[in-house]
């Protein structure tokens, strides 16, 4: 079988564009490599030189050992993605040193993480996950991708970004909540917490059927929505006051 630089399967049909692409075949879609070939992405996350650090030190003890038997990061860079290659991956990916897709005699892809989401949440401050009512998120989002995407939209090799990773949707070991009960905890001013507020409002049209589920003691709308009364999540019949 005839391959591309990529790796990908070369398919005399398939037109490269000199990005990669999406496109389907016979009625399977396909990713397509910068030069046409069908491609299957088989990557590794957090391929770097100095990722774990010592807990309370500056000991970064896989690149001490690097630096002793490469000599250089350069070096390594090259050797670590030569053995990607031997061992059929194609792809670079989140958290990883980029430089090391172009350093082998093989061209891997590459596919960052831009985290958008999160670095709303990191800026409004949130514990969980961003209040995406909020009248500045979508200009966050576009001005963060702007700067984070931009510089890359002329890179053949970036196969695809993720815009963010594991963000809390559900119950885990960030917290016991579901994400309505995460925006009803929000401060009452917040726009996440009054569009959830008219998310029930909408769903129980009978304010008795509401306080009925949720085992509250409130008693109108308004005193739910203005109140500051914690929300949590119960396992028998959903959130409760």
């Amino acid at each position: 079988m005839r391959r591309t630089k990529w790796g990908g399967l070369v398919d005399d049909d398939l037109r490269g564009s000199g990005f990669f692409r999406v496109a389907e075949r016979d009625g399977v879609f396909w990713l397509v490599d910068p030069d046409g070939g069908r491609f299957l992405s088989k990557g590794v996350d957090t391929v770097r030189f100095d990722q774990d650090r010592i807990g309370g030190t500056e000991r970064v003890p896989y690149a001490e050992a690097c630096r002793t038997k490469y000599g250089s990061l350069q070096i390594w860079r090259t050797v670590v993605s030569d053995r990607l290659a031997s061992w059929k991956f194609n792809t670079v990916g989140c958290w990883s040193d980029e430089l090391v897709a172009s350093a082998g005699s093989q061209l891997l892809a590459t596919a960052p993480t831009a985290e958008l989401g999160a670095s709303f949440r990191l800026h409004r401050r949130e514990q969980v996950f961003p209040d995406v009512f909020d009248p500045g998120f979508s200009a966050h989002i576009r001005a963060s991708a702007d700067q984070r995407c931009r510089h890359r939209r002329n890179d053949p090799g970036l196969l695809g970004t993720f815009i963010d990773n594991e963000l809390y949707w559900s119950p885990d070991w960030r917290g016991a909540d579901e994400l309505l009960t995460v925006f009803l905890n929000l401060p009452s001013h917040r726009p996440g917490r009054v569009a959830a507020i008219s998310g029930l409002q909408a769903h129980y049209r009978d304010f008795a059927q509401f306080n009925a589920v949720w085992r509250t003691q409130a008693r109108s709308w308004k005193s739910s929505a203005g109140s500051n009364m914690s929300w949590h999540h119960t396992s028998d019949c959903g959130p409760a006051s």
